[in-house]
């Protein structure tokens, strides 16, 4: 994959990271995400971009399943297989692990993600 491509990759999830985090600004709990019809379109659209998050990092990893051994730090494959739960198996998803992924998970890939663009841009990865 090119280093260009990588790079449009990786600024497609920063979105998704960043439409996420601003979506659950106001969440307190997994509750939140049951309280009303609101919390519920909130659950979906975050769900819909976790999917995406999932399914460029499936697509990287399948392209060059090296990549990501630069980025330990971050478990890839568990971001690939809450994807295939989303995509998969959407009714039985358990909106405390998504609350969960967002406030823990999500600012920590946040992180990362970054620093891949950085090094992508540096040329480091190729």
């Amino acid at each position: 994959m090119s280093n260009e491509l990588l790079i449009k990759k990786f600024l497609d999830i920063q979105d998704s990271i960043q439409i996420i985090l601003k979506r659950t600004e106001n969440i307190g709990s997994f509750e939140d995400f049951l309280r009303d019809e609101k919390g519920i379109e909130r659950l979906d659209s975050i769900s819909m971009r976790l999917q995406v998050i999932g399914e460029m990092v499936k697509n990287i990893a399948k392209a060059d399943s090296n990549f990501f051994n630069s980025y330990p730090e971050i478990n890839w494959k568990k971001i690939i297989g809450f994807r295939d739960v989303i995509s998969r198996q959407y009714l039985e998803m358990d909106e405390e692990e998504v609350f969960n992924i967002c406030k823990i998970h999500i600012p920590k890939l946040e992180q990362v993600v970054k620093r891949i663009l950085s090094d992508l841009e540096k040329n480091k990865i190729i």
